[in-house]
């Protein structure tokens, strides 16, 4: 059995959907976490002086999306050929851009500091010119593939981002009515948080931070 552990801060942030997979897969791993006090300790260690690493039976990989693209080749959720795992890896970059906005902008460390009004005005900016234009896109890249999952016939690594990603904006950011007028995308962020793994994880991580 290969021991995975997976290094991060108690919080979802850019580790959330490398634990989904996981999830999905029922594979275990230690779901390691460190506090900010700790990870001065190791920063120095790491090959990015970043976190979230996987350590895979004692070597240390680095970079979220590299992170999960490699467990999505092992649990085979990267799609059914070549074209569909470029596929997966499209929309992920893709979703990416947009999540990158609120690190540019700082928006997570601001509204932690207890700065909510211009947090909103951040994220306002943001949903009007990004978010929704990408949710525009995302819901036709659904309809062309049938409704269901975003590439394939089944369930990718894709699909397990981008509900994540999506997750974390209506919750995190309260913005419960997001996707209301995107219902493709509503309906398929809420068949992968009906995973039952997922779904327990979820149920457990209500104090987390970002």
């Amino acid at each position: 059995m290969v021991n995975y552990k997976l290094v991060y801060f108690q919080s979802r942030g850019r580790a959330e959907a490398i634990r989904y997979i996981f999830l999905h897969a029922g594979e275990p791993y230690d779901n390691h976490h460190v506090t900010e006090e700790q990870f001065s300790e190791i920063k120095s260690t790491l090959p990015f002086g970043q976190v979230p690493v996987l350590y895979v039976d004692g070597k240390c990989l680095a970079q979220s999306v590299t992170i999960a693209k490699f467990l999505a080749g092992r649990f085979n959720l990267t799609g059914a050929d070549d074209w569909e795992r470029a596929m997966c890896n499209s929309l992920v970059y893709g979703i990416q851009d947009v999540g990158e906005l609120f690190t540019q902008h700082n928006y997570f460390w601001i509204k932690f500091d207890g700065d909510d009004a211009k947090a909103a005005e951040i994220y306002k900016n943001i949903r009007a010119n990004n978010i929704i234009p990408m949710l525009d896109r995302y819901e036709k890249f659904l309809k062309d593939n049938g409704g269901q999952w975003f590439v394939g016939n089944s369930i990718t690594w894709a699909d397990l981002w981008i509900a994540e990603f999506l997750d974390h904006k209506m919750d995190c950011l309260v913005d419960p009515k997001l996707l209301d007028n995107h219902p493709l995308m509503k309906d398929h962020c809420a068949r992968v948080h009906a995973i039952s793994a997922i779904k327990e994880h979820c149920a457990k991580r209500e104090h987390w931070i970002f």
